[in-house]
C-alpha cells in the first residue's frame, strides 16, 4: 500500500516542456494531507471493527450460556 511518505519522497524526471514543478509540489502536498487523513481514518475504523467483533463474540457466548440455562430449566421442569 502506498504510504504518504512514498508520495512525499517521489522524484520525477524534469523535461524541457514539463509541468510546473511548483504546481506539482503544491498538488502533491494536498494529496499527501488527504491521504494521511484517509490512512488514519482507515486505521480508526479497523480498530472499531475489532472492538465490535469482540463485543459480538461476547454476546454470542452469553446467548449460548442463556440457551443452555433455558434448556436445563425446561428439562428440570419436565422432570418435576
Amino acid at each position: 500500500m502506498l504510504r504518504p511518505i512514498d508520495i512525499q519522497n517521489k522524484e520525477f524526471e524534469k523535461k524541457i516542456k514539463g509541468y510546473s514543478c511548483d504546481e506539482v509540489d503544491d498538488f502533491l502536498d494536498v494529496v499527501i494531507q488527504d491521504y494521511e487523513l484517509l490512512c488514519k481514518e482507515n486505521q480508526t475504523l479497523k480498530d472499531k471493527i475489532g472492538l465490535l467483533t469482540e463485543t459480538v463474540e461476547r454476546y454470542k457466548q452469553m446467548e449460548n450460556t442463556m440457551q443452555k440455562s433455558i434448556d436445563m430449566a425446561r428439562a428440570a421442569a419436565e422432570d418435576a
